[in-house]
């Protein structure tokens, strides 16, 4: 019974912390959101939200400019994801990561992954819809994808353009 008890609890502050982590998210406070996804990690590694939590992590440490911890973590989310709805998106942005970091062969694979598994998906709806918008504004620099520092675009769409590059070279080949 106290292990039941126990169980609960466990469960009920696992969900309290992750609830705080989205609003710490929302409200742009990414330095106490990692702090806090870091613990959540350390205290509930085999909580319901755990790929949830290395998810959020890449997404922070992705918009930080951290392109190697957030391939990291959104590595980690895929492996505990499963079935999670987020697949895709992970998907995506490991394309995206690895199209910047000039690992080719590596973006595409997560990319056929992509396209052949969630063909419905959001994330590739999304991902037509950015590329069609971001196209006049990319540049292709030797193997790596590099897309101009306009202050007009955020980190994500920056991303999402040199995905739009490489599958327009893609097209091409």
């Amino acid at each position: 019974n106290g292990r039941l008890l126990s169980t609960i609890y466990s469960n009920y502050k696992a969900a309290e912390s992750y609830q705080q982590l989205i609003k710490l998210i929302e409200q742009k406070e990414y330095n106490k959101a990692e702090k806090l996804s870091v613990n959540y990690m350390t205290r509930f590694p085999d909580e319901k939200h755990t790929s949830a939590v290395q998810f959020w992590l890449g997404e922070i440490k992705m918009l930080l400019g951290d392109l190697v911890q957030a391939k990291d973590y959104y590595q980690r989310a895929l492996e505990q994801a499963d079935s999670d709805e987020r697949t895709p998106e992970i998907l995506l942005k490991l394309s995206v990561i690895c199209y910047q970091t000039g690992e080719i062969q590596e973006g595409d694979k997560h990319y056929d992954q992509l396209i052949s598994k969630y063909p419905q998906s959001t994330a590739l709806h999304r991902l037509v819809v950015e590329a069609d918008q971001q196209r006049r504004f990319l540049i292709l620099n030797d193997q790596a994808l590099v897309v101009p520092q306009d202050p007009v675009f955020g980190p994500i769409s920056r991303l999402f353009a040199v995905l739009a590059a490489r599958l327009f070279l893609r097209a091409l080949q």
